[in-house]
């Protein structure tokens, strides 16, 4: 995930190891000829995105959640003038005058998605396309609060962020079938819930534990074909912020399969997403202020320190058991402060993987924006046996000179890490990718940018099969593996249909 106003080659997402890749990949080199984009069709057979989102304006603190996507804003506001924030305010307002831009509450749409469950009927249909000359009367309103004129470059970004914001001013189940929409060659969807609330002195109109239950029917509705495409499946990872287990009180131990509610705790509603409502993994988000272990060292100062350290024993105690994989974001973007970047690296999870090291872990954003993160992954991947990375948002997707050298550099890379060709993953990060243009081209782009460098092979590792492996449905021989992860998922299922990579 990166911030919108910044220029495409703000990032490079490091597609190998150490700082002469980094180098390499940075520096200009002659004026790219535009990459082909593959057709639909050359896409190898399962395909899966294990890192997207499909939640919903009302699931996010939106005021302190559009504060942290736009570099320095909180900051430059705190400190220095409110026009920042005055803009993300009025964009705000803007947006929701849109037609049909309403997210509902969650208990309207809890209750219209069980209704909906119950009885046979049409899939979910995805959010209509803006009216047309809607953004340019956006333009205009927001425009008028600014101390400035704005040029072709701030229209852009304004743009892809106001048609941002509508897609995420919907309802959960038509944003999810939005993406299903979107790339039609995706078999599998693993979209992220996020848990900002206690890090942005904000508060989402719905909580947590009501998200878990929409996102549950949404994946049951996808179990019959009913989320936008028919053969395309919706399982999420439930987000987890250890500050909600640390300040939450003990764990009450709820009984497997009771529904969560107000009063659950963090790892509860963990529980229960993944051992009873078709959630396939956990989501965690160290930049808003904690370290993935050994917040006590690392943040002296912090009273929750060691409160913070152990709601995340508990987290990778019963993940480990139970074989539940974990998406972590990886990269330097989205700090909520200054100085948090340094919690975030993946160096930061060795000790967590020396006390559980067949933890299953994706190191999100594989490389950020800090060469030497590059290295700390290769390292973390080599070491062990189930840790992977993805390559969600990458540059790949819309700077051509970009993935002109990614294409040079790739060979050599895994010629030198050969366990990385089952290790690397595809991910959108849709729909936060859509800030940055041409989100909706990633699948096709990333299958045109690696063809003439991976085989169909390989290319059907990263584009699907290493997920599977990832999320432990297949094993290193690409088989079918017996597991827990596969027992809870079919039992999700019981007696509708498996898709082909649930054998």
């Amino acid at each position: 995930m990166r911030h919108a106003g910044q220029k495409p080659t703000r990032r490079a997402v490091l597609a190998g190891a150490g700082a002469g890749v980094a180098a390499a990949l940075a520096r200009p080199v002659r004026a790219a000829v535009p990459l082909p984009v593959a057709p639909l069709a050359s896409v190898v057979s399962p395909c899966v995105d294990v890192h997207c989102h499909a939640f919903c304006s009302a699931d996010l603190p939106i005021v302190g959640f559009v504060a942290h996507q736009i570099p320095g804003l909180t900051e430059i506001s705190r400190f220095l003038t409110r026009w920042p924030e005055i803009v993300a305010r009025a964009v705000l307002r803007a947006v929701a005058t849109l037609p049909n831009a309403i997210a509902p509450t969650g208990e309207a749409e809890l209750a219209s998605l069980r209704a909906l469950a119950a009885r046979p009927g049409p899939p979910v249909a995805p959010i209509p396309p803006l009216p047309p000359g809607a953004v340019d009367e956006l333009l205009a309103s927001a425009a008028k609060v600014l101390p400035f004129a704005l040029g072709e470059a701030q229209r852009q970004v304004i743009t892809r962020t106001l048609e941002t914001l509508y897609v995420a001013a919907h309802p959960r189940a038509a944003i999810a079938a939005t993406l299903a929409h979107t790339f039609p060659a995706v078999s599998l969807f693993t979209p992220s819930l996020v848990d900002y609330d206690a890090w942005s002195d904000d508060h989402p109109p719905t909580p947590l534990w009501q998200q878990v239950l929409i996102q549950e029917q949404i994946a049951r509705l996808s179990v019959a074909g009913r989320v936008g495409r028919p053969d395309a499946r919706i399982h999420p990872f439930v987000a987890y912020d250890p500050r909600r287990q640390a300040e939450g009180g003990a764990d009450a131990a709820q009984a497997p399969g009771t529904e969560p509610h107000a009063g659950s705790t963090a790892i509860e509603l963990v529980r229960y997403a993944v051992l009873s409502a078709g959630f396939l993994g956990v989501k965690l988000y160290p930049p808003v202020g904690f370290a993935p272990f050994d917040n006590p060292t690392l943040q002296p100062g912090l009273p929750l320190a060691a409160a913070l350290d152990r709601a995340l024993g508990l987290l990778y105690k019963f993940c480990e058991s139970s074989e539940v994989p974990i998406l972590t974001h990886t990269s330097a973007s989205n700090e909520y402060g200054f100085g948090i970047r340094r919690l975030v690296s993946p160096a930061r999870w060795a000790p967590v993987l020396q006390r559980f090291p067949a933890l299953r872990l994706d190191l999100g954003h594989f490389g950020g924006e800090v060469p030497a993160w590059t290295d700390e992954a290769v390292g973390l991947i080599e070491s062990y046996p189930n840790v992977y990375a993805d390559l969600a948002n990458s540059p790949l997707v819309y700077d051509d000179a970009y993935a002109d050298r990614l294409r040079a550099l790739l060979p050599g890379l895994l010629a030198r890490h050969p366990r990385l060709k089952r290790r690397l993953m595809y991910g959108s990060d849709w729909w936060l990718s859509a800030l940055d243009p041409f989100a909706e081209r990633a699948l096709d782009r990333f299958q045109a940018v690696l063809s003439p460098v991976l085989t169909a092979d390989d290319r059907a590792d990263l584009m699907g099969r290493n997920a599977l492996r990832f999320l432990g449905f297949l094993d290193e021989q690409n088989a079918p593996r017996p597991g827990a992860a596969a027992r809870r998922l079919r039992a999700f299922y019981g007696a509708a249909h498996r898709p082909p990579w649930l054998v």
